[in-house]
Parts: structure tokens; sequence; C-alpha cells
């Protein structure tokens, strides 16, 4: 083991320690964003996020036991941050997801109204919109980029839909 590897570890560890300490602080930044909260939807799983959190820094220690070369120790570590950044995303909503009046906090992030640009769902006609039967939000954004969002159920998401569309008239088709 080189010092290289033992700073590359040491780097990874203190990001990982940096972005699990300051979800509180992201989580209400988030929310100060978003607003009141308008519907709230079912909470997500929380049990996969806390897998992948406590699993990231075992990724990373693993590097000094097992030298791949500079390379492959920097990507593994990268690898651990990623899944870091995105259980972190993941446990910050999970339980505030839903629709606020600013936008709508889904899927580890917060999507400004104005971020929106369609709803493909409701540019269908209504006899297929009563075929439609999942619980996926499919989203036009500004970018002009499709966003699925995953519901627990069609009845959620046609309420998320319903609710969207309240609070941001120009949506409707």
């Amino acid at each position: 083991m080189n010092i290289v590897t033992v700073i590359i570890v040491a780097v990874s560890l203190g990001v990982y320690t940096l972005l699990t300490a300051t979800l509180p602080l992201r989580k209400a930044a988030l929310l100060k964003k978003a607003g009141e909260r308008e519907l709230p939807v079912k909470p997500r799983m929380l049990k996969f996020a806390v897998v992948v959190l406590v699993c990231c820094p075992l990724l990373i220690l693993l590097v000094l036991f097992r030298d791949m070369g500079i390379f492959v120790n920097c990507v593994m570590c990268a690898i651990g941050l990623l899944g870091t950044e995105m259980a972190v995303r993941e446990v910050m909503t999970a339980k505030c997801s839903g629709v606020y009046t600013n936008g709508l906090v889904a899927e580890g992030q917060f999507l400004p109204f104005a971020d929106i640009f369609g709803i493909p769902f409701l540019a269908l006609p209504k006899s297929k919109q009563s075929l439609h039967d999942s619980g996926v939000l499919e989203l036009v954004t500004r970018k002009r980029t499709n966003l699925q969002i995953i519901y627990s159920s069609e009845d959620e998401c046609r309420l998320v839909i319903e609710k969207l569309v309240e609070l941001e008239p120009r949506l409707k088709p």
C-alpha cells in the first residue's frame, strides 16, 4: 500500500462524512424552497438507501486492503461517493415527498413548477387516460427531457397530477 492510496481513501472518507453530515441542512434548504406541503404522498422505502449508505464506506475501505492500481482505486472511491450522494438524496426526500406550493419533491430532488414544461398524460384523449394504469408520472422538463416518477399506486399518481394542475393551471393542455 502506498501513500497515494491512503490519501485517496482519506479524502473519500472525508467527503463521505461531509455528505452524510450535511443531510439535515440540505433537507431544510430543500423544504424551504418547496414551500408548504399541499399533497403528501406515501413515503418510499428507506431500507435500500440505508444499506447503500452502510456499504459505500466499506467499498472505499476495500481499496486499503486490495490495491488495484491508482486509476481503479480512484474509480472505486468515486463509485462509493456517487452511491452515497444518491442514497443521501433518497433519504432526504423519502418522508417529505409530495406536491408543494412551489413545486414537486420526489425521487431525491425538488422540481420547481417553472421547470415543468408539461405532463404528457394530460395530452392523451380521455379514453386512453382511463386505460393508463401505471403509477408512473411522466413529466417534460424545461430542458425538454422526460422525467419519470414512480408512485405506489395509480390513484396516488392521479392525485398528484390533479394537484399539480390545480396549483399550476398552465400545465393543463
